[in-house]
């Protein structure tokens, strides 16, 4: 048995009478872009901004961007087989990872090598990275605190960060209350909310992990309807958070939950 997927690639070509500026203000409207995405957008040669399973999922999309005065294209992907999906699956588990290093020098994280570093995700956030084609995606902020040491006051922490997120997004719930990391993933604690992202919904992995007097939280987030498969991945990522120096200098990140994906 095999399986297509539909691409939906964004040409950055105006449609027939449209004017600039009203489409870009419509399409920042419609989608939840702010400039930098819109700049990616237009400075880009045909975006791929998602895979769909089915040809009426990309052509839903092709007319949501028509509507905002932009054109984009269904492309075809070739079809899957049975054995090709094996074979892919086998390799998704030896799954190649880069290193990124926050802005401020203070940690790192690992991910998937086709992930990209990126900007506009967070303004507060000292990593941000993802993928605009599988719409995944997640950013460390970093805080000072003056907290006791203990696992309370650290799960407290990562609750407050729960409820904070929740209440940032439209149709916000947390799913998953707080609950301890073990040591082989960094520790700190873990918690999990879904939301709606422009009519889309999305789930979202939310970490904390104390080091020294700062605390590092990580939002890492997909579409809700891939987040069960892509679960593993994001815990995966999360874990391989690492702090290059216990000092991390005055750089006080706030930690806000704005995050918003393309779609």
């Amino acid at each position: 048995m095999s399986t297509k997927s539909f691409q939906v690639v964004f040409t950055g070509k105006l449609c027939s009478g449209k004017d600039r500026r009203e489409a870009i203000a419509e399409l920042a409207n419609r989608f939840r872009l702010d400039f930098k995405r819109i700049n990616h957008l237009l400075s880009s040669d045909r975006v791929i901004v998602k895979r769909c399973a089915s040809q009426a999922e990309a052509a839903s999309l092709v007319r949501a961007f028509a509507k905002t005065g932009w054109e984009a294209q269904v492309h075809e992907s070739p079809a899957v087989t049975g054995d090709e999906k094996i074979a892919g699956k086998v390799d998704s588990v030896k799954e190649a990872f880069r290193t990124i290093t926050a802005s401020d020098d203070s940690c790192v994280l690992k991910v998937p090598t086709h992930w990209q570093a990126m900007e506009g995700l967070n303004d507060g956030a000292i990593i941000q990275a993802g993928s605009l084609v599988e719409n995944v995606f997640c950013v460390v902020l970093s805080q000072q605190v003056s907290l006791s040491e203990t696992d309370e006051s650290l799960n407290d922490y990562c609750s407050a960060q729960l409820q904070q997120c929740a209440k940032q997004v439209s149709s916000g719930v947390v799913t998953r209350q707080t609950e301890k990391l073990p040591p082989e993933e960094g520790g700190g604690c873990v918690g999990e909310i879904t939301a709606e992202i422009g009519g889309v919904p999305v789930a979202y992995l939310v970490a904390c992990v104390r080091r020294g007097n700062r605390i590092f939280t990580q939002f890492l987030w997909c579409e809700l309807r891939e987040y069960r498969h892509k679960r593993k991945l994001l815990r995966k990522v999360s874990a391989s958070f690492d702090v290059l120096a216990q000092s991390v200098g005055d750089r006080e990140a706030q930690p806000h939950a704005k995050v918003i994906p393309l779609y």
